[in-house]
């Protein structure tokens, strides 16, 4: 097919997000587009698609997407800045990292100088907005949906590396375990995928859509057998059928199918967050131990017990301790702590002696984190923490296994939080620098005393 609308090849040098990166791209504005408001977008990485651009006009014209601009954008390299030295690709950098700031790079960057550089009447609406991409570029594509939802809301993914490249790998878990998000995928992968040090990218890419499914989201796999690595990445009639499934009902916003179902069986099925207007949070650096009669305080990464005005050290850690919690039944003590890569326990002694250092649960982060661990902890009714942590509040059963996060509005970073019970109601609050919120929570009511204990391994 003629393709007959304009194509523009350019380049932009980040002196922001991503300082002296050079980034080569290809737009394409269809003929019907010229002149048209609330364009679509579609953005490929890797460069120009024709394939792509072929199947965006057929694709317009049969009916099954809006009128849309392509953006085809490399992934860029780093000029040297001294004499003798080699410049830098940035593939593995930008697409295999999983983190924010290459997504941030796309959309409030690169992305909007093309858009005013060439007066592109772009619908503002993430509804509007797709993202692709083959191979690392197709790991790269869900990640700039799944940090940037409120600018990309379909993904099509040919062959993605959810690798060991860059912690690629922990973004499977979190399909599994956060808040579903309003976003649509369609992924496929062939039999002879790729099988190196970093892991086979036929596992993964399995993985990665198992991982969708059991989310919930509305999502969509071709399997190719006999075929190899992105087989049908620039395949005109294939991508037609991906753009149909993408693009289906254009005019109605995504939203999630529903959430998995372990994440309801603990954030009550259809709340979401509240803000409110305040709330006192407690202290969580000193707790009065029934059982022997000791107070337990933090200051640094020394843990003090003090009895009838005698004060001593009962254990010191590897780094600062922000939070302390005493678990349901009185002799296990939870210290968490924002340079802590987990959520420890230690056993409370009659004596007052604090001992067992044991890890209860690791601690899920992104790839570039702030820190790595909890600012702060609480616990409910049944013995189930609640981890305040960067990617969200991570729900973690008694036994340790971490089995539920829900990421903040706007992704905003927790710094406190509280379980509250109200009219036999229970919730968690959590507060952050742009005010604090509430969301309410499925836990059991209060034990009885002497109450054997209420878990088991798949509880």
């Amino acid at each position: 097919m003629e393709l007959k609308g304009r194509l523009i090849e350019d380049s932009y040098c980040s002196e922001n997000l991503k300082y002296g990166m050079n980034s080569t791209y290809t737009l394409y504005i269809p003929e019907f587009a010229e002149g048209k408001e609330n364009l679509a977008l579609i953005v490929d990485h890797d460069g120009d698609n024709k394939a792509a651009r072929e199947a965006m006009e057929l694709s317009f014209i049969k009916g099954t997407m809006p009128a849309s601009v392509f953006i085809g954008i490399n992934s860029g390299n780093v000029k040297a800045t001294l004499e003798g030295g080699f410049d830098r690709g940035m593939r593995c950098d930008n697409y295999d990292i999983f983190g924010n700031r290459y997504p941030d790079f796309l959309c409030d960057e690169i992305l909007p100088h093309v858009i005013e550089k060439y007066n592109l009447k772009i619908s503002a609406s993430p509804d509007m907005h797709m993202i692709m991409g083959g191979s690392s570029g197709g790991i790269s594509a869900f990640n700039a949906a799944w940090f940037r939802t409120d600018y990309f809301r379909r993904v099509y993914m040919s062959s993605p590396s959810f690798l060991s490249m860059n912690n690629g790998l922990e973004i499977t878990a979190l399909i599994r375990k956060c808040e579903t998000k309003p976003i649509r995928v369609w992924s496929e992968f062939s039999e002879n995928e790729p099988d190196d040090y970093f892991g086979s990218s036929f596992t993964v890419a399995d993985a990665a859509h198992r991982a969708l499914k059991f989310a919930n989201y509305d999502c969509n796999l071709r399997y190719y057998p006999d075929e190899g690595h992105c087989s049908r990445y620039k395949h005109v009639y294939t991508l037609m059928e991906v753009f149909e499934f993408i693009w289906k009902d254009y005019e109605t916003p995504i939203t999630p199918n529903a959430n998995s179902p372990r994440f309801d069986k603990v954030f009550t099925k259809g709340e979401a967050w509240q803000k409110i207007d305040s709330f006192e949070f407690s202290s969580k650096k000193e707790i009065f131990i029934k059982g022997n009669g000791f107070t337990y305080t933090v200051c640094g990464n020394k843990i003090y017990k003090v009895k009838d005005g005698e004060k001593s050290e009962a254990y010191t850690f590897k780094n600062n301790i922000d939070a302390i919690a005493l678990s349901k039944d009185g002799w296990k003590l939870y210290i968490a702590g924002k340079n802590l890569p987990c959520v420890y326990t230690l056993s409370i002694l009659d004596n007052g002696e604090l001992k067992g250092e044991l890890i209860h649960s690791h601690i899920h982060r992104h790839t570039d984190f702030l820190f790595a661990g909890a600012s702060d902890i609480a616990i409910d009714n049944h013995d189930r923490l609640f981890a305040a942590t960067e990617i969200g509040i991570q729900a973690i059963r008694a036994w340790g296994l971490s089995d539920a996060i829900a990421p903040l509005p706007e992704n905003l970073i927790p710094k406190n939080i509280e379980v509250l019970t109200e009219e036999n109601k229970s919730f968690i609050v959590v507060g952050t620098e742009k005010g604090i919120y509430k969301r309410k929570i499925e836990v059991y009511g209060e034990l009885p005393e002497n109450f054997p204990y209420p878990h088991d391994y798949y509880d």
